[in-house]
């Protein structure tokens, strides 16, 4: 099951994606890197382990955005969570720091959950 989110109007949806999603991931790139469409699978295999929907942003179609985002070279991964900017990595994208992060929210959100359960 793919976690791609597609959206038919990225400048009006992206905010209510970032506020809504807990935690949401935005790559950047665009047609003609070949290096952002290699890491986009392995991308979509480490955030459907955490169950994090992404969406992926043509930053040549869509420079508005890009420009919003202060992305200035793809591939771009921004991860976002509770409308925070948590993490970015460009160019050189480090997987293992990604992973790190969602462990991380994952632990936490599970241990608040229980935490609002025994009071």
């Amino acid at each position: 099951m793919s976690h791609r989110v597609q959206i038919s109007n990225p400048i009006n949806q992206l905010h209510s994606f970032k506020s809504t999603q807990k935690p949401f991931v935005m790559l950047f790139q665009t047609e003609s890197c070949g290096v952002c469409h290699a890491i986009e699978p392995r991308l979509k295999d480490l955030l459907e382990n955490y169950g994090v929907r992404y969406v992926a942003v043509d930053a040549g179609k869509y420079p508005e955005i890009a420009g919003q985002h202060q992305v200035f070279t793809v591939p771009t991964i921004i991860v976002w969570s509770e409308n925070r900017e948590i993490l970015r990595e460009s160019r050189f994208i480090n997987f293992s720091k990604i992973e790190r992060l969602l462990e991380f929210i994952q632990v936490y959100e599970t241990e608040y959950e229980s935490l609002s359960q025994t009071n």
